[in-house]
């Protein structure tokens, strides 16, 4: 049975959107991981308060509005019963997006504000050890959302 003309065509925006942002903040987390957070070590003492404000306000301009559509998307496909089949892997995603919002709020952000007040290389080393749990979460994140596109394609397309 052919059913790619019968997807609401919300879910269907909803679901590229929801990939797309996806994708997106696992390559962000990647160079965050491996370039951006082992530079703080660059970082003279005197100049990492300012420095570490600077690099908040200018990274939350691009990864802020990437979780909350994330998060949105997530939320609302987690809900559409157009693949009662999958609801599984879309709450699943779902716990994802959770751990993600826990781990930047209870990890992350506590390292940036306390390197706001001052160079801690302690610090800078659990902010790179703790992000593990990110770039594992939007890793799989991105896997479950290409294996749920390749899933929603097989079940729509003719056989």
């Amino acid at each position: 049975m052919n059913l790619m003309f019968a997807l609401p065509i919300t879910f269907v925006y909803f679901l590229f959107v929801n990939v797309l942002v996806t994708v997106m903040m696992t390559g962000i987390v990647y160079f965050v991981h491996f370039v951006h957070y082992p530079l703080f070590y660059a970082v003279p003492a005197e100049h990492m308060p300012e420095y570490s404000e600077r690099n908040s306000l200018l990274t939350s301009f691009v990864v802020v509005p990437l979780m909350l559509v994330e998060t949105v998307t997530t939320v609302w496909l987690a809900n559409d019963p157009v693949f009662p089949n999958l609801n599984l892997y879309f709450n699943l995603g779902m716990v994802l997006v959770a751990i993600l919002w826990a781990s930047t709020l209870f990890l992350q952000m506590p390292c940036h504000r306390k390197l706001s007040q001052r160079y801690d290389a302690k610090v800078i080393a659990f902010l790179i050890r703790s992000n593990w749990i990110r770039i594992i979460a939007w890793s799989v994140r991105s896997i479950l959302m290409l294996f749920l596109i390749f899933q929603i394609s097989h079940q729509c397309l003719p056989k």
